[in-house]
């Protein structure tokens, strides 16, 4: 069994073996997508592939407008 941690925050996600694994952390929000390749897992997590969306939002014509 492997630790799967966050790429982002490094939170324990699982203890699992995989070949391929999508988990959301849900302290930071990232999805880690994991794959399994032949050479040895006890690295750390790799970066997540694609990183938590941010939260702030740029204005739009409405809000510029005072809709």
């Amino acid at each position: 069994m492997e630790t799967i941690r966050c790429g982002q925050c490094q939170r324990k996600l699982a203890e699992a073996q995989y070949t391929r694994l999508e988990i959301k952390c849900p302290k930071c929000g990232t999805l880690n997508v994991l794959r399994a390749s032949a050479a040895d897992h006890s690295s750390p997590s790799p970066t997540p592939e694609r990183p938590r969306a941010s939260s702030k939002r740029e204005p739009t014509d409405d809000d510029k407008k005072g809709r």
